[in-house]
């Protein structure tokens, strides 16, 4: 069981009058030389990745020449629906079909984002997650 602190115990940030105050010196020559000459971009995405910034962002959607699924899943991760999808198929293209379907269904189906490979829907309280797998590992609950 997670321990949680007592009421009182701990101050909370409330803001840039509790921020740390740097002092002048070497490291913040070092910082203002690096924005000057672009070494730094002063995005801080780039301090948390160093100098290994991302080119562009994964799409788990791509096509791939592994197996992949269609799956429908409860709130219990347990697969309701199984259904093997062509080796390079359209994956998106796929997802948002099974969308579609489940809203004419009458259905609520949430967005599907750009880099998810799934969504969640649900029908008279009964939530579903319906998304692309590469190796579906449960067996279908009948």
């Amino acid at each position: 069981m997670k321990a949680y602190p007592r009421e009182g115990s701990c101050t909370p940030f409330t803001g840039a009058a509790n921020a740390v105050q740097l002092a002048p010196g070497r490291l913040t020559v070092w910082i203002a030389l690096g924005l000057a000459t672009g070494l730094i971009s002063g995005d801080p995405r780039d301090v948390r990745h160093g100098h290994h910034t991302r080119r562009s962002a994964p799409d788990p959607l791509a096509p791939v020449d592994a197996p992949t699924w269609l799956v429908v899943r409860d709130p219990c991760s347990q697969l309701l629906e199984l259904a093997e999808l062509p080796s390079r198929a359209d994956q998106r293209a796929v997802l948002v079909g099974a969308r579609e379907a489940r809203i004419a269904d009458g259905w609520r189906a949430d967005e599907i984002g750009p880099r998810c490979s799934f969504f969640f829907a649900a029908r008279a309280g009964e939530p579903i997650m319906i998304g692309i797998e590469r190796d579906p590992k449960c067996q279908v609950r009948r």
